[in-house]
């Protein structure tokens, strides 16, 4: 494998890292590798290499492995924006309930 290949390999092993530290929620580490991703591809852009067979297959994988991330990250951001929505909905009630006339609701005592 060619060094091309090599540095595609090692890019999509940090993407495998970076969804695995996500499905963890470990948000630091997410964050650590999106660092190490960005000055591999930086490494990766500046070399001015023609790409053989294995090198442009391993760059196709990249490129699955980083929708499949992007995927995820969609997913968990509609997730937590349904969840904010739920909230905010039930702060409103809450609000509403607060804001209701003293003296409660009535109650008929007949019963």
């Amino acid at each position: 494998m060619n060094t091309a290949a090599r540095q595609f390999q090692r890019y999509a092993d940090l993407i495998r890292r970076q969804a695995d530290a996500l499905a963890a929620d470990d948000l630091d580490e997410v964050a650590k590798l999106a660092a190490e991703r960005e000055r591999l591809a930086a490494r990766i852009n500046h070399t001015s290499q023609d790409l053989d067979a294995d090198a442009r297959a391993m760059l196709a994988q990249c490129v699955e492995l980083d929708k499949g991330f992007v995927a995820m990250l969609t997913a968990m951001r509609n997730t937590a924006f349904q969840d904010l929505k739920a909230s905010e909905q039930r702060r409103s009630s809450i609000r509403a309930y607060g804001s209701a006339p003293v003296g409660g609701p009535a109650f008929d005592r007949r019963l």
